[in-house]
């Protein structure tokens, strides 16, 4: 499931290899789409077989194993069919999101301001929302409401203000979530429920219904804050990062952490101190058989570059890939997928000294894969 911080990942690493920099003017900004208090949702199930893709440009040749990994290279960005044939989904797409059938694709213009809906079958695209000063970000389809979309709608001059909404593409409906950020979110598989977590600031809310803050000191944590949620699968957990001030130290203190909605109780999995603020691009993800958890951090191999973790649901046991990023999970959660970074002081530092690791669950051994330097994942769907 792609979020909101998937893409300021990108933005950080960018920034990291330095790729110049550029000034926009910036116009008075306006608000999210207009609101719609009530949405019309789709009655119908597509009943639509998966989107057939011997049709599209073949690339590289992969495995089997690979099938449904979607990643870019300079050329365009590439899904792998059953067979292990990389297949051109369109040339310089910004930040593709497949739909739950693969048929169709969430895109942005270069510039994020833009965002567009490609159908794979006829190669047709059209425009979702071209808001002006405003890009579109953390785009993500729901797949327990059909044709709905989630995203949010960013200032251009500032990344952590704006808002959080949505649309119904089959109908162009657009609703709003959160009028106070674009909230760090992720959604849960029952297809009602929400959270949010807006800066320190995590909340549950219901579809068209209540909202729920957080509290910390009623899971044990007084004195931390959260952010960064995740849905556990079964919808009785979330994964997120607690942060608290050790003046002691002098660092911040992070912890990956697991809270049990049912229970109340949390379980720190993963911690570190770092001489970093909160505002970095951390990342939490379940697996989706529910038993590990990748997390990113930042600061805890010294500077800011980010290290990968899996980490066992319980906290009992956990594996490290340094300068590791961009997690992407397999639709069974027995492989991954992730963006292997140079270390530090090395002659290059660009995107070109990425590779596309892979890792299989159990073995833990991370192995580059044999495609373009500078190829990184972009996400996992099922494929015929």
């Amino acid at each position: 499931m792609k979020k909101l911080h998937f893409s300021l990942t990108l933005i950080f690493l960018l920034l990291l290899t330095g790729c110049g920099t550029f000034e926009i003017i910036v116009e008075t900004p306006v608000a999210f789409p207009p609101v719609f208090t009530d949405v019309q949702e789709s009655t119908e199930t597509s009943t639509l077989e998966p989107f057939n893709y011997d049709d599209l440009m073949a690339g590289s040749m992969l495995t089997p194993e690979l099938a449904g990994m979607v990643f870019h290279d300079d050329l365009g960005v590439w899904v792998v069919d059953g067979s292990g044939q990389a297949r051109l989904i369109g040339e310089r797409i910004n930040g593709p999101v497949l739909s739950p059938n693969g048929d169709q694709v969430l895109f942005t213009s270069e510039d994020e301001t833009v965002l567009w809906l490609r159908d794979l079958p006829s190669g047709e695209s059209r425009i979702l929302d071209e808001t002006p000063n405003r890009m579109k970000r953390g785009f993500s389809w729901w797949p327990e409401r059909p044709g709905v979309i989630i995203y949010a709608l960013v200032e251009i001059t500032d990344p952590w203000m704006g808002t959080l909404g949505g649309m119904n593409v089959e109908t162009g409906e657009t609703f709003l979530l959160d009028s106070q950020s674009p909230t760090d979110y992720s959604l849960s598989t029952d297809g009602e429920t929400l959270v949010l977590g807006a800066r320190e600031t995590l909340r549950i809310t219901q579809w068209g219904g209540s909202t729920e803050i957080i509290l910390p000191e009623n899971f044990q944590m007084a004195g931390w804050s959260f952010s960064h949620p995740s849905w556990s699968p079964d919808g009785t957990k979330l994964s997120l990062f607690a942060s608290r001030y050790n003046e002691a130290s002098a660092q911040t203190e992070m912890a990956v952490t697991v809270l049990d909605l049912q229970t109340n109780q949390s379980t720190i999995i993963h911690s570190y101190q770092a001489p970093l603020g909160g505002e970095y691009p951390f990342t939490t993800e379940w697996s989706p058989d529910g038993q590990w958890i990748s997390a990113t951090t930042f600061g805890e191999l010294g500077g800011r570059m980010p290290a990968l973790w899996i980490l066992s649901a319980d906290g009992s046991e956990q594996h490290q890939y340094p300068y590791g990023s961009g997690p992407v999970w397999s639709t069974d959660g027995s492989q991954m997928l992730y963006s292997q970074g140079p270390e530090p002081g090395g002659a290059d530092s660009s995107y070109l000294a990425y590779s596309l690791n892979h890792i299989s669950i159990g073995t833990w051994e991370a192995q580059p894969l044999e495609v373009a330097a500078g190829s990184a994942p972009e996400d996992w769907v099922s494929v015929p």
